[in-house]
């Protein structure tokens, strides 16, 4: 679990660097959930990271910001094929598909994430995993593994993501 309260001081570059290279000697995956990217923590971990995905929604502040923040990383020199977008709580009412972020951002768009209430109520409230049989579920899987680098026809077959069953499944 996460620390009750944040950590919040400045992290030193050498520091971060260390800490990123021990985390790759010992796990396969590292994720890291980083502030806005106009934080020079998210942009020093962004630097050592092999790929990124900048997460938006489809409502119009965050996409202004997020074009903002693909501006800046097209000044600061990242190449575009080491990060993509994802699009968070995209509703099919919104009228917005993948193509047109895409479109809209000339950056790739890695995963689009439903706006699935109930199976979100059910995990949180009740304490529920995340199955399959949610479009949230099948999202998160499939999106994981694009990232695994794994076919979603492997992850359809096993009935959970390489053969794990969900965090507090019977």
């Amino acid at each position: 679990p996460g620390p009750e309260e944040p950590f919040t001081s400045p992290m030193e570059p050498g520091r971060l660097h260390l800490v990123i290279e021990m985390l790759r000697r010992h796990y396969d995956f590292v994720v890291l959930d980083l502030p806005s990217i106009f934080h020079r923590t998210a942009l020093l971990a962004l630097s050592e990271a092999d790929s990124a995905c900048l997460v938006t929604t489809a409502e119009l502040p965050s996409l202004h910001l997020t074009r903002k923040a693909l501006e800046m990383l097209d000044v600061l020199g990242f190449e575009k094929s080491r990060y993509s977008i994802l699009v968070n709580r995209l509703s099919r009412q919104e009228g917005i598909a993948a193509a047109d972020v895409e479109k809209m951002f000339g950056a790739s768009v890695k995963a689009v994430v439903p706006n699935d209430y109930f199976s979100l109520h059910r995990v949180v409230t009740r304490g529920e995993p995340l199955t399959q049989e949610s479009e949230l579920g099948r999202t998160v899987e499939s999106f994981a593994a694009k990232v695994a680098g794994i076919t979603v026809d492997h992850v359809k077959k096993s009935k959970s993501f390489c053969g794990i069953r969900p965090a507090f499944s019977s």
